[in-house]
């Protein structure tokens, strides 16, 4: 999907489905590492939804204006935005109610392959399991959702903090601080 989107924001889509792909992955921003009269940037301009904003130089960024963006969302059936859940941590890590609800929505996290196998997914406090799409099915109604992320290898990285640890405390110069009868007599 990412390669997707920038091979239509370069050109090779039609400017009408660029958003939409954006969308998709959560975009609210587009950089170019390029000067202002680059080709690319000539292209991007193009684009609807997009509004120039202050940029370093030697880049052109773009906010998304008319998207509905967002790393956590529920769609309807017909993928229609139903509503929004706020990021509470970095990766897709979200907490919150969805009123309303209807029939047939998903829910939709804006992250790569792979993600689910960190993730997990609670309505209600019940764990979802994503469908063959890498959406999670809702019931209808109002619901509480939790998006959690945990992180890889957490214990290995403890364990070598606390090895670390240990070795810069035994490389601490601590000795005697008082000569051995031998050394004053040579």
């Amino acid at each position: 999907p990412v390669t997707d989107a920038a091979a239509a924001v370069a050109g090779q889509g039609r400017p009408d489905e660029v958003l939409g792909q954006l969308e998709e992955l959560g975009v609210g921003y587009l950089l170019v590492q390029a000067p202002d009269g680059d080709g690319l940037v000539q292209q991007v301009e193009r684009l609807p939804g997009l509004t120039r904003v202050s940029s370093p130089e030697g880049q052109v960024l773009w906010r998304i204006t008319d998207n509905d963006a967002a790393r956590v969302r529920v769609l309807a059936d017909d993928g229609q935005l139903v509503s929004r859940v706020d990021a509470t941590g970095p990766h897709g890590a979200a907490h919150g109610t969805v009123r309303d609800v209807p029939e047939g929505a998903v829910l939709q996290v804006a992250e790569g392959e792979g993600w689910s196998r960190y993730a997990s997914v609670h309505v209600d406090g019940g764990l979802v399991v994503a469908g063959p799409t890498g959406t999670y099915p809702l019931p209808a109604g109002t619901h509480e959702i939790v998006v959690d992320v945990r992180t890889p290898r957490l214990p290995w990285h403890v364990l070598t903090l606390v090895l670390a640890a240990v070795v810069a405390f035994l490389a601490l110069p601590f000795g005697r601080s008082e000569t051995d009868e031998e050394e004053q007599v040579a």
